[in-house]
């Protein structure tokens, strides 16, 4: 079980409540996340229809609130997934790790592409991965047509990757995914071209640091 406790209208109490369904893993932001974008208008017959609006928004993750959010996920046994955006977040992460509020194997994620986040380059993953700690495992996210290029990158490099509808609509130029299912199966095609075996739930619980045994809630 996976819990994601970021949103740009969630309140600080309620990224740390989201912890009491008791996932195994959550999501632990390194630093805030800045954007601006336009949202479409919401025409009718769809429901509570509005004008086209300019989005500008930041989930401000302070050290503190950082912190705290480590304290609660360690008290709780739930494993961080640390999201760097940019490399500069991996002082925190450093913070975290001397204070004793993050356990290795510690479980990385790079998130390209966003607004405010390290451009989606390969030079910047191998940057990003220069930084990583021992003990460490990792993730390459990257946004929209720079997923298939840079989680292929990951792929080659000998990390995880993370495929979706949330980052990426499209299985190739011009042609839509038709879930995330489809996403999963390319990017365990890409595995099998590079002799990359896919980890079994297992082998991912073990390299995660997870129980073997998974969560009842």
């Amino acid at each position: 079980m996976f819990s994601y406790p970021t949103g740009p209208t969630t309140t600080d109490e309620g990224r740390v409540a989201i912890l009491d369904a008791g996932p195994e893993m959550a999501t632990l932001n390194l630093g805030p996340d800045m954007e601006r974008f336009e949202l479409a208008a919401r025409r009718p017959p769809l429901p509570h229809p509005r004008e086209a609006m300019i989005v500008d928004i930041c989930m401000p993750f302070t050290y503190g609130f950082i912190d705290r959010l480590a304290s609660v996920m360690l008290e709780k046994g739930v494993k961080p997934e640390l999201e760097v955006y940019q490399p500069g977040q991996f002082w925190v992460s450093r913070g975290l790790a001397e204070q004793g509020l993050i356990k290795p194997p510690y479980s990385y994620q790079f998130v390209m592409g966003v607004q405010t986040a390290v451009y989606p380059t390969p030079w910047n993953v191998l940057a990003m991965l220069q930084e990583l700690p021992p003990a460490s495992v990792f993730t390459v996210a990257a946004i929209g047509k720079y997923q298939w290029p840079l989680v292929t990158m990951g792929i080659i490099l000998g990390g995880n990757v993370r495929v979706g509808l949330e980052d990426n609509l499209y299985e190739r130029r011009g042609r839509k995914l038709t879930g995330n299912g489809e996403a999963v199966e390319k990017v365990v095609r890409l595995a099998a071209e590079f002799g990359r075996e896919i980890a079994t739930p297992a082998q991912a619980r073990e390299m995660l640091g997870l129980s073997a045994t998974p969560s009842s809630y």
